[in-house]
């Protein structure tokens, strides 16, 4: 803004201001963004729970924008895996990815749970939505990590379980 006060009011300088916004968005946020793509598309999360604090801490937006430059980020994603998904259907005929049915009868519940966040996301003050936001990525970020917890257990009690069975497997072939 001072920017723009100061070189004048010229469609050019606007122009070459907005360029330079862009930039940085790129610069900063394209290789998180694709990586955080990466991971959560084929889990099939989303990733706005990553996206928004990863635009709020380089300071690309405010927690409210931010929410709402998410949303874009995730249906561009979306889009590319279920046209990847599409291809590998066409491929795999015999084996479903899709239940179509269900997948539409999630489209009304979806549609309602995003106008009731925009109506909220609009009418309550600033610092609630930013505290009800940190409430949500430390509620999802616990959920992570006992699920994570819980997975690695599992796998450490199976794979101790089958050294034994190899050892014991050993001892009675050695006698």
């Amino acid at each position: 803004q001072a920017l723009l006060k100061h070189l004048g009011r010229s469609s050019y300088w606007q122009q070459e201001a907005s360029m330079s916004g862009i930039v940085h968005v790129l610069l900063v946020c394209a290789i998180p963004v694709f990586a955080i793509a990466s991971i959560a598309m084929p889990a099939g999360v989303g990733g706005g729970m990553l996206y928004v604090p990863l635009m709020i801490l380089t300071g690309v937006a405010d927690p409210r924008s931010a929410a709402v430059l998410a949303q874009p980020i995730i249906v561009g994603a979306a889009l590319a895996g279920n046209i990847f998904n599409v291809g590998w259907q066409l491929r795999h005929p015999d084996k479903l990815l899709l239940d179509s049915r269900l997948a539409l009868a999630m489209v009304a519940p979806c549609l309602a749970g995003n106008l009731i966040g925009t109506i909220l996301n609009q009418t309550i003050p600033a610092l609630v939505f930013l505290i009800m936001l940190l409430l949500l990525i430390a509620h999802s970020f616990y959920g992570s990590v006992f699920r994570a917890r819980t997975m690695w257990t599992n796998e450490n009690r199976l794979t101790a379980d089958d050294v034994s069975q190899n050892n014991e497997v050993s001892q009675n072939n050695e006698q």
